[in-house]
């Protein structure tokens, strides 16, 4: 793998969804010729606007209102509150992917249109998956360690 690689599958797509699937955060783009693309975080990341973070992986720890562990388990957290609104912009939007890096140790960040970032920053020492995009349908699945997948 490599970032030619996996910015050849980001770039130019159109973001449309931020989602959990309990604890794995998913993002979802559109391509132009319509193919669906998703992006798995199995670890640390963050969405940006305008060098502010609006929603992040942690924000999984903690319940809108009442018990945490009953919001876990219900998608009542504070993730579930900021995606599902992030989600209705990017869905008004649809954002093109202006540019993807990977960076040391699996670091990625994708950049979009209306200053938007998500920023992602494997923090496991072993041969654990902490990320993969891929074509929903079929294709190659790229990620970090490569190992992993």
């Amino acid at each position: 793998m490599n970032a030619e690689d996996v910015a050849g599958l980001l770039m130019g797509s159109g973001g449309t969804s931020v989602t959990r699937t309990l604890d794995m955060g998913e993002v979802g783009f559109r391509r132009a010729d319509g193919a669906e693309v998703s992006l798995h975080l199995q670890c640390p990341f963050r969405v940006l606007h305008a060098g502010t973070t609006v929603l992040g992986s942690a924000d999984m720890q903690y319940p809108e209102t009442g018990d945490r562990a009953a919001a876990f388990a219900q998608y009542t957290t504070v993730f579930d509150a900021r995606a599902k609104v992030l989600t209705g912009i990017l869905e008004a939007r649809s954002p093109e992917v202006l540019e993807v890096e990977l960076g040391t140790a699996g670091r990625l960040d994708v950049r979009l249109e209306g200053d938007l970032e998500i920023e992602v920053f494997p923090d496991c020492s072993g041969v654990v998956e902490a990320w993969r995009v891929f074509r929903r349908g079929g294709g190659p699945h790229l990620g970090y360690p490569a190992g992993a997948l």
